[in-house]
């Protein structure tokens, strides 16, 4: 096992209280409220969303967020299609984002200034995207073109505000990534990320809920429909959220230097030169996230049709017609998929902060991809909606894992690297810590600083870091890139899939060809995420104080 071991009083940075850690972590729960009320208004207007979706290939970029699938039976091109535009919007924005975030000198801090700006744009859009059509009514009586049917402009602006959302979304989501890594100290890094995976968790659950209630009737001057009503309580949950964390939580101030002062060509050069020259630690993590995201996009946009699909096999006489009671029966399967992965985000990081032998980031990683494995694999031979609930409960764990253990890991790298920075500013890059053979470093009692860690690590011919530019904005930007990449992989995997389900079963409706592409697709991801357990066995551990038996 290839272990870093640093003690807990090492580094520059103080510690955070369990209410200022609270408070950092916060802004999460505006960001996942903001993705997840797209999936409940589905719940309560599906047929709405399936014309925009057969009209203008625009459903996808909602279902991003909340987990649904492009249409009640999966049309290859339009999967295709929606996955691959709104992967382009994360793809660029987040490294971009992220190196201008590095790099910015504001007395405000490098990424508040970015929650800000973000947060005016994403309420603005959710606010013109909720009342779309009431907007072109009025464009429509301002030109003096009553005749005209307002649903055209109501569908451009849709389609704007959307591309917009997602656009500015990314980035308030860049920065609050970076705000959470850039404040706790090394040690704290795990708890801190734990934290912000359970936020999101517990909000996916009360945004569930939320949209199950018929908030015309308790909240009738936000707005005429459901989608309204709740496109207006984001606004309001997204504001309180980001201002919470932005006015609670004080940054350091950067100094820019004169290398800082890049054209965009040189921006966008130094992601592409960081994108192929990552440190191995953080290598080696974005290895797992490429093959762990190619297991679960497949579930993310089909396991409700999957549930769905068993529902009418089970219930032979409801016919395709009585959509509701088979999304019904998914969307149960979700909420007992959102309250395990609540429960597991509070348990799991509990585990790992209690010295527990063996208990480690890394392993807890490796069972959860393993979990995940064997349930994807095992959908094969699921033939009801209770085993269907279950497979999906089970990965509740493993979401909460894939939200919290990555993030904690290069949290930690990144702390490594910067607080080696503060201690030998002189030297443009970490020097040689902890990599090759190194199986345990164990620091003495007394020791409280990162010299001490070089002095002690057992290390032969390889550096642990050799990072010129690792700051946690183009870090953490590049490894969405390696969330996002697989998009495009599963696009055309699923593609090529229900093709060949198509030619081989046809349309008839006795064989479920849309069940059996879906299945093979869910069976593949369990390929993927098994891939991704072995290569997490590689993954570096940080430990934080010497371990105790207990």
């Amino acid at each position: 096992m290839l272990i870093a071991t640093i003690p807990e009083s090492a580094g520059s940075k103080p510690a955070l209280s369990p209410l200022r850690m609270f408070l950092l972590t916060f802004c999460m729960v505006g960001i996942q409220f903001t993705c997840s009320s797209h999936c409940t208004y589905e719940l309560h207007s599906i047929s709405t969303l399936l014309t925009i979706v057969e009209n203008f290939n625009i459903g996808t970029e909602l279902h991003i967020c909340c987990h649904w699938s492009c249409q009640r039976k999966p049309q290859p091109w339009c999967g295709l299609q929606g996955q691959c535009q709104i992967s382009i919007l994360g793809l660029l924005m987040q490294p971009l984002i992220g190196v201008l975030s590095d790099r910015t000198t504001s007395r405000f801090g490098r990424r508040r200034p970015y929650i800000a700006i973000g947060s005016v744009l994403v309420c603005c859009s959710l606010l013109g995207v909720a009342f779309a059509r009431d907007i072109a009514t009025f464009i429509v009586n301002i030109l003096g073109k009553e005749t005209e049917d307002p649903l055209h402009y109501a569908r451009i602006i849709a389609i704007v505000l959307l591309w917009l959302l997602d656009f500015v979304l990314n980035a308030v989501q860049a920065s609050c990534r970076a705000l959470i890594v850039d404040v706790p100290p090394v040690w704290q890094q795990d708890a801190a990320n734990a934290m912000a995976s359970s936020m999101s968790n517990i909000t996916m659950v009360f945004t569930y809920i939320v949209g199950f209630l018929d908030l015309t009737a308790y909240l009738p001057v936000a707005g005429d429909s459901q989608f309204k009503v709740l496109c207006v309580i984001a606004i309001f949950v997204f504001l309180i959220a980001q201002s919470v964390t932005c006015l609670s939580i004080t940054e350091e101030v950067y100094d820019v230097i004169e290398s800082d002062l890049t054209s965009w060509r040189d921006t966008a050069r130094q992601v592409f030169h960081s994108f192929r020259s990552l440190p191995r630690p953080i290598q080696l993590v974005c290895n797992v996230i490429f093959f762990a995201w190619m297991g679960w996009f497949p579930f993310l946009f089909y396991s409700t049709t999957w549930v769905s699909s068993i529902y009418f096999q089970t219930h032979p006489d409801k016919d395709s017609s009585d959509w509701a009671s088979g999304a019904r029966a998914g969307s149960f399967a979700l909420l007992c998929y959102a309250i395990v992965a609540v429960i597991s985000g509070i348990l799991l990081p509990a585990l790992t902060t209690h010295s527990i032998r063996n208990v480690t980031l890394k392993n807890v990683w490796t069972f959860s991809l393993l979990v995940f494995s064997i349930t994807m694999i095992s959908t094969h031979f699921v033939s009801t909606v209770g085993g269907a609930t279950i497979i999906l409960s089970l990965l509740g764990l493993s979401w909460a894992c894939i939200m919290w253990i990555p993030f904690a890991l290069i949290g930690e790298y990144l702390n490594i690297y910067n607080e080696s920075q503060r201690a030998t500013y002189e030297e443009p890059i970490l020097r040689k810590v902890t990599y090759g053979a190194l199986h345990r470093a164990r620091i003495g009692e007394g020791s409280g600083s990162l010299d001490d860690v070089e002095a002690n690590a057992i290390s032969q011919n390889n550096d642990w870091f050799l990072c010129s530019q690792c700051e946690s904005g183009m870090v953490l930007g590049i490894l969405n890139m390696y969330v996002v990449f697989p998009q495009f992989v599963v696009a055309i995997i699923a593609s090529a899939i229900f093709y060949f389900v198509d030619l081989v079963v046809g349309d008839n409706l006795e064989d479920n060809s849309t069940y059996k592409g879906i299945s093979i697709l869910l069976q593949f991801s369990g390929i993927m995420a098994l891939v991704a357990t072995g290569l997490s066995r590689y993954v570096i551990d940080v430990e934080i104080g010497p371990k105790k038996s207990i």
